[in-house]
């Protein structure tokens, strides 16, 4: 019975002392990193609604997402190497719900409505409106890179002039 709580005092012990060397090792190591430099501690909220739309610019290194809730439309720019949000700021449009949301290149991204697109850059900053051509849906809208021609793949690829909403028919 003596030597069973002798042996149960030493292991005791033995845990006790190595973690007590674990520790110093641990905050020695800890001492010597942050000495030059300290990690930074940063509180990611994410998304509180549903996250409708996302879109990854042609780089990989940025990542754009859009919550529809119910206090409005707020879209986060994130910076994907690092995880980290750049912006969040609600999309303040007398235009209605958002329809689609994709990168033109990889600094700006397009947010498509009804009736109606908006041009931002990856800080938020609003860089142009457009009027869309009279189409029914545009979910599945893309502007050409040179910002001429709107294609639409709602019903079938269909291809319209960003001057006047015509239908451009190939030949």
């Amino acid at each position: 019975m003596i030597q069973k709580s002798l042996q149960v005092v030493m292991k005791k012990r033995v845990f006790l002392f190595l973690l007590v060397f674990v520790f110093a090792i641990s905050a020695h190591a800890g001492a010597a990193t942050s000495s030059s430099s300290s990690p930074d501690i940063f509180v990611q909220t994410g998304h509180s609604g549903r996250v409708k739309f996302v879109a990854l610019n042609p780089s990989g290194n940025h990542l754009v997402t859009m919550e529809q809730g119910s206090l409005g439309h707020f879209i986060k720019t994130w910076n994907v190497a690092s995880g980290r949000e750049i912006i969040t700021f609600k999309l303040e449009t007398e235009y209605g719900y958002a329809s689609n949301l994709h990168f033109l290149d990889d600094n700006k991204f397009i947010v498509f409505y009804q009736k109606s697109a908006e041009i931002f850059d990856l800080y938020g900053q609003k860089l142009q409106s457009i009027k869309l051509p009279k189409i029914i849906f545009v979910r599945l809208s893309r502007i050409s890179k040179d910002g001429q021609y709107l294609i639409n793949q709602e019903y079938g690829s269909k291809i319209y002039s960003m001057r006047d909403g015509s239908e451009i028919v190939p030949p």
